[in-house]
């Protein structure tokens, strides 16, 4: 694992030098624009920091916030996953978003074993007595930069799809590292 994050810190910092480059450029050009007053967005996400699953996203003026969960639950485990996130909007065109977050994501899965097996003669099927033997939780806390480009077909169906990276804090604040987080929302209008 440690071979794979040497192998991805510097591909990702020059994504991040490369999206603050274009960003400068546009800005040059002085074609940025004020932000829509309010947008909602609703999509997909996953980030090591922001959390997996269904997403939604509202801007309003520079300033957006997107909530991220995904609860799971079977009879051997159940996984809970929801994430916060901050954003601020430091550039704005009509094909992209340049912008700074900062998440929170909470996570608990509890694992469950079988303790007993009994057979129903009545339904003809076991039932299975479990308990949980295996829990976890944690937190996970990221500050980045992001970089959102808006897809635009001949139709004007506004999707986009959303890169984030940054550092991030994990296991209360003991382990830390490069975090990626991306997203692919539907824009409503």
């Amino acid at each position: 694992m440690a071979n794979l994050v040497t192998f991805f810190n510097p591909i990702l910092l020059l994504l991040g030098i490369t999206a603050m480059g274009l960003n400068v450029l546009h800005a040059s050009v002085d074609s940025l624009k004020t932000p829509q007053p309010f947008r909602h967005e609703l999509g997909l996400a996953a980030g090591m920091t922001t959390a997996y699953g269904l997403g939604y996203r509202v801007w309003k003026g520079n300033w957006g916030a997107q909530v991220v969960t995904a609860p799971y639950k079977t009879t051997q485990v159940e996984r809970y996953v929801a994430g916060a996130t901050i954003l601020y909007t430091l550039g704005y065109s009509d094909v992209y978003r340049f912008f700074i977050y900062q998440s929170n994501r909470y996570s608990s899965t509890t694992r469950y074993y079988p303790v007993m097996v009994y057979y129903d003669s009545n339904t003809g099927q076991d039932i299975i007595f479990t308990q949980p033997s295996q829990k976890s939780k944690g937190w996970a806390h990221g500050l980045g930069l992001g970089y959102e480009v808006f897809f635009r077909s001949s139709r004007q169906i506004p999707f986009g799809f959303s890169f984030m990276t940054g550092w991030g804090a994990f296991d209360q604040f003991r382990q830390s590292n490069l975090t990626v987080e991306a997203a692919l929302l539907y824009k409503f209008r």
